[in-house]
């Protein structure tokens, strides 16, 4: 069995960057194997994490950093998104109810909803004072 790939890029905490984020995504996905429509689903879910670290975990600070790893493992992808703000465990997140979220015309509010909807597996470890990891996971196709 070979080791897994591991690929890692850090970025700036700054919304300009999210287009780079969703790039790498993408491509490393359909390296993987995955068709384009899942690597591009992976990629919003991606996208929508490394969001959250930077409107909520940094509040906007463009100084601050955070990570993407992308691993390829023998079952699924796994892509963690690190970085050390605010510890927010997005497994907590209450589920939105859609209809009503329409309804109410709400902006906004629907990112871990999607990435819920999007990845098969979604893990969350924090180090107080250290660093937070989400590391969300998308399985292979199973092939009959």
């Amino acid at each position: 069995m070979r080791p897994p790939t591991v690929i890692s890029h850090t970025f700036k905490s700054k919304t300009e960057y999210l287009a780079d984020v969703r790039s790498i995504v993408l491509a490393f996905s359909l390296k993987c194997g995955f068709p384009r429509e899942e690597a591009e689903k992976i990629a919003l879910a991606v996208d929508e994490a490394c969001t959250n670290v930077i409107k909520h975990a940094y509040k906007f600070d463009s100084e601050k950093e955070y990570s993407i790893r992308l691993l390829q493992l023998s079952d699924c992808i796994a892509i963690e998104v690190i970085d050390n703000g605010m510890i927010f465990n997005p497994l907590d997140a209450k589920n939105v109810d859609i209809a009503s979220h329409v309804r109410s015309f709400k902006r906004g509010g629907l990112g871990i909803h999607l990435i819920k909807n999007l990845i098969d597996e979604i893990e969350y470890h924090s180090e107080p004072g250290k660093r937070n990891i989400v590391r969300l996971k998308k399985y292979f196709p199973r092939t009959s």
